[in-house]
């Protein structure tokens, strides 16, 4: 059997265990699951190298928008009285861009259940010898990424419908088909339905992946393109607080 080189590591936290997609050089899909955080870990530290992305942030904002310097460097007006202040630099960039992106709290215990997950994920990403992406000739890299607006950023004009509906999972898994990752054809969906499968509600949705897998495999591929063509890949934000890595040229008007 040939080695297969496992390239990215996509990793969805909004549920309790980790959901992870894992892509070859190629794109095809090597590894699809939900796991338990240890077990999580303990695949990320099998194999030489691996650039690894999140679909969460690593840590709470550090003020960065609300400091006149880094408004004044960015050319941003001054904030209005009315304007909340608790977000990102990261979160407000993409926000002015037209992404809908959560804003990612001051304080730890403000922040979601899955954001503190993240936070906890990616210090043992930092125990285990992972570096911040890009960083040069490192063998583990790590990056943020957020997948709705990656799915987003590919539709450019196009509107990305809810991702709990199938319709929605359908749109996404195309998205990605259509990016080279090699995932089930959703195409092929619709010639499994049938009149009869329709009335009996007998539907073959298990050619669709869940919105997490779809979530984790559009980290992946994000990992990917940092990976091996880091030209394709954007960054919004600033380190201190954690930069955003989408598509190169996103630019989405919601």
């Amino acid at each position: 059997m040939l080695f297969t080189q496992v390239v990215s590591v996509g990793i969805d936290l909004s549920k309790r265990r980790p959901t992870y997609a894992a892509l070859d050089l190629e794109q095809r899909l090597f590894a699809l699951g939900r796991v338990g955080v240890e077990e999580m870990l303990a695949f990320l530290s099998s194999h030489p190298r691996l650039f690894v992305a999140l679909n969460a942030p690593p840590r709470p904002n550090q003020g960065l928008i609300k400091r006149q310097d880094t408004r004044s460097q960015l050319s941003l007006p001054p904030l209005l009285p009315d304007e909340n202040p608790d977000l990102r630099l990261a979160d407000y960039l993409l926000r002015q861009s037209g992404f809908q992106v959560l804003s990612v709290p001051a304080q730890s215990a403000d922040a979601p259940a899955w954001m503190q997950r993240g936070f906890d994920f990616y210090a043992c990403l930092e125990k285990m010898g992972y570096r911040p992406y890009p960083a040069d000739e490192a063998p583990f890299q790590w990056l943020e990424t957020n997948s709705q607006a990656t799915f987003s950023a590919f539709l450019k004009e196009g509107l990305l419908l809810p991702r709990y509906t199938l319709e929605g999972r359908l749109q996404r898994q195309l998205i990605l088909y259509e990016q080279g990752v090699l995932v089930i054809d959703p195409m092929d969906f619709f010639e499994e339905v049938t009149r009869r499968k329709l009335l009996h509600g007998s539907l073959p949705i298990e050619m669709i992946y869940t919105p997490e897998q779809l979530d984790a495999l559009a980290a992946a591929h994000l990992a990917w393109r940092a990976a091996l063509h880091p030209d394709q890949v954007t960054g919004w934000g600033e380190a201190r607080e954690g930069i955003v890595y989408l598509p190169a040229n996103s630019k989405k008007k919601l």
